[in-house]
């Protein structure tokens, strides 16, 4: 019980601070059933913040009736992606990235602020594994 109590403490501070700073971003909420499944719905002036770990891959699926056109990232050399139609996964390369990526579909394109990590939290729940953009 305490660990929850202090995973919301933090999880709720970050969101305090971003929204102090007038930065929020687009945050992917945890997903109903899995916390490591998540969504987060698309808002084209907002960017959608992304936290991987080494060792871990990220997959994202885009919306369905939007194919992938094109993206690019700022550091190719520290991350590798893949794609298949909507569904696209970011895996770090590097064992600190801070970078970003832009996605560009048949409807929109996607501005990611990306970082990886070396080690990840002791708690596996706050990895997001999965994160569908709705």
């Amino acid at each position: 019980m305490k660990t929850i109590t202090n995973l919301k403490i933090t999880v709720l501070m970050s969101l305090l601070c971003q929204l102090a700073s007038g930065d929020a971003g687009a945050l992917p909420g945890q997903g109903r059933v899995e916390t490591r499944i998540r969504e987060v719905a698309y808002d084209k002036a907002k960017i959608i913040e992304l936290v991987g770990y080494l060792g871990y891959q990220t997959h994202i699926q885009l919306p369905a009736g939007e194919n992938l056109v094109g993206m690019s990232e700022g550091a190719p050399g520290d991350i590798d992606i893949a794609s298949d139609e909507n569904d696209i996964w970011i895996r770090p390369k590097a064992a600190i990235a801070d970078t970003n990526i832009d996605i560009k579909t048949t409807k929109h394109v996607y501005h990611i602020d990306y970082q990886a990590r070396k080690n990840p939290p002791k708690d596996k729940r706050l990895i997001t594994y999965s994160l569908t953009i709705l």
